[in-house]
């Protein structure tokens, strides 16, 4: 493509836009700490001084791509819960599960940011990160507070931590071991075990239960 500044809002996200998705197809088939701005550059016709532009390294590439991921899988996750105004243990941890599995990346984006990408962008990128992700973790928290309308919110915080930071470490341990995925078609679409959803949903349900009882 030939690359041409953008004049307005619209035409910047539109550029935004290009850039993730570039990287997206980077990270299919390379480890994050391989990819370089020159490659992204590269992939997406823009000389590294246009890039900058807009990312002044690939680390905020990167929050980016995850605060897209990670709001997406609120919508979807917001646009199944919002049918119920109740649920046990065993239906929320299925629907919380097979919605996870198709947005497994943000469990990804969720262990490798803290330590990996915040040292390296500005206060100010930082900052703007943080919030985003703070509402869309508040956000996700109402929603579970919203179908076990009985616990505080303090125990909705206590179950989407969990949820998260316990599905994150499950997915990690099981994609240490290339037998428990499938690559199918010879492409780089990974799906996930059903060890790793079996683990998880009863994990979460042994937690909420514990919670609903105490």
């Amino acid at each position: 493509m030939d690359f041409q500044r953008a004049r307005n809002a619209k035409q910047k996200d539109i550029r935004i836009h290009e850039i993730t998705s570039a990287t997206r197809e980077l990270l299919e088939v390379n480890h994050f700490s391989t990819i370089t701005l020159k490659k992204i550059s590269d992939k997406c016709s823009f000389s590294r001084i246009n890039l900058y532009n807009y990312f002044k390294t690939k680390e905020e590439i990167y929050l980016t791509i995850f605060l897209e991921d990670f709001q997406s899988l609120y919508d979807d996750m917001f646009a199944i819960f919002k049918q119920y105004t109740i649920l046990n243990a065993e239906t929320f941890a299925s629907l919380w599960c097979e919605t996870i599995v198709k947005h497994h990346h943000a469990l990804v984006w969720y262990t490798l940011v803290a330590g990996a990408f915040e040292d390296q962008v500005s206060e100010e990128v930082l900052a703007q990160f943080k919030e985003a992700m703070l509402q869309i973790l508040h956000d996700l928290e109402s929603l579970i507070c919203s179908v076990f309308p009985k616990l505080s919110d303090k125990d909705c915080t206590y179950i989407l931590c969990f949820c998260l930071n316990f599905g994150s470490a499950l997915f990690t341990t099981f994609n240490t071991y290339s037998h428990n995925y499938e690559v199918k078609d010879n492409s780089n679409i990974i799906s996930v075990s059903p060890g790793f959803v079996y683990e998880y949903r009863e994990n979460i349900i042994i937690f909420i239960r514990g919670m609903v009882h105490n």
